[in-house]
């Protein structure tokens, strides 16, 4: 059912904004999973960086330019995730819920969003660069590790 209400949510999305708005969104929604991911990695002792999910996303990507918009935001999530790791190992606060299953809840709700920005980026928006992406999750983040409450509400539960 949240998937149902993510993809509807996504594709609403689609209709309303320009293509170039649109990705920018669905980054900051993607970015916005990042203390969820991380959450789940840290309950499960799971090391931050995942080569094969990470070469899953990239499969079929030919565009130079949207594989690095790809990678670029798997490499800020990577960022996000470790500085929250690093912080709860050290002490931080933990966050106050039970993980969500990263393969069965948190990555199908990644797998929408990416699904929506190749469909944003096939119809003409111009996928950022790393400087943006990282410009974002700053914004999304401030700092990195104290994460913002509107977004920290963004997961799929």
């Amino acid at each position: 059912m949240r998937r149902a209400i993510t993809t509807l949510a996504l594709l609403l999305l689609g209709a309303c904004a320009s293509p170039d708005r649109q990705l920018l969104t669905l980054v900051e929604r993607r970015l916005a999973f990042a203390p969820e991911v991380a959450w789940a990695k840290f309950q499960k002792n799971l090391p931050v960086y995942d080569p094969i999910r990470e070469a899953a996303v990239l499969s079929g990507i030919e565009e130079k330019s949207t594989r690095d918009f790809f990678a670029a935001q798997m490499q800020a999530s990577r960022h996000i995730q470790a500085k929250l790791i690093t912080d709860w190992k050290n002490g931080s606060p933990l966050p106050g819920h039970p993980a969500l299953d990263l393969q069965t809840q948190i990555r199908p709700s990644i797998d929408s969003i990416d699904l929506a920005q190749r469909g944003a980026i096939a119809r003409g928006a111009k996928p950022p660069d790393q400087a943006r992406i990282d410009q974002l999750a700053a914004e999304l983040f401030e700092p990195v590790g104290k994460t913002n409450a509107r977004i920290w509400s963004l997961d799929s539960r």
